[in-house]
């Protein structure tokens, strides 16, 4: 997603409503998707976090400050390119793809941070059928609009064998909810892509 919304920045044409726009859009998703991210840990596992290894749950603080901070300027440059006039907005856009530059590069130090200390730690101490009901819980409080919002940036970056644990265990949902998810899907992989999925899962 972050590596989408940097590639939209750096290869758009500014005298171009349209890729413009496409670029404010990619910025807006980015913002929501990672927002929610961090409340998300924030409500969920925070605590966990806090203490069962503390020393990182003050660096993952820090990397979410920052974070935060970068996609504010991200977002306001954002507001200024498309309320700029056409012939001036070509500075703007650039500043934008490198600040979307700069949080790709700190979002991934602190993803990193996150898959290869914070998860391992929460692993060693939490039994694993907890972390899978306090995953549950999580996807539980996310209303199904928002959810499906959410895989659209998901999805497309996930491979197989992850889409089909994700769409595996929403497919379990009521059907007037799965039906929302599956729309979801649909519209955000190729039509191969969600048959293979599909046909993993065993629906019709």
């Amino acid at each position: 997603m972050l590596f989408r919304a940097a590639t939209a920045a750096g290869s758009a044409d500014a005298a171009s409503a349209n890729e413009v726009d496409a670029v404010v859009r990619a910025v807006e998703e980015m913002s929501f998707v990672l927002h929610g991210h961090h409340d998300h840990e924030r409500d969920f596992v925070d605590a966990l976090v806090a203490r069962h290894a503390p020393a990182l749950h003050d660096q993952v603080e820090a990397g979410h400050r920052l974070a935060d901070a970068a996609i504010a300027r991200v977002s306001e440059l954002a507001a200024e390119l498309i309320a700029a006039p056409s012939e001036v907005r070509n500075p703007i856009l650039h500043r934008l793809y490198l600040e979307l530059a700069s949080l790709t590069a700190l979002y991934l130090e602190h993803l990193d941070l996150e898959e290869r200390h914070v998860m391992p730690a929460l692993a060693a101490a939490i039994p694993r059928a907890d972390l899978v009901e306090l995953t549950d819980q999580l996807r539980g409080t996310i209303p199904p609009p928002e959810m499906a919002r959410f895989m659209q940036s998901m999805l497309p970056a996930m491979n197989l064998a992850e889409r089909v644990d994700m769409l595996g265990g929403m497919s379990q949902a009521p059907p007037e909810v799965w039906d929302v998810f599956r729309t979801a899907a649909e519209q955000a992989l190729s039509t191969q892509e969600f048959d293979d999925v599909v046909g993993r899962i065993g629906l019709s």
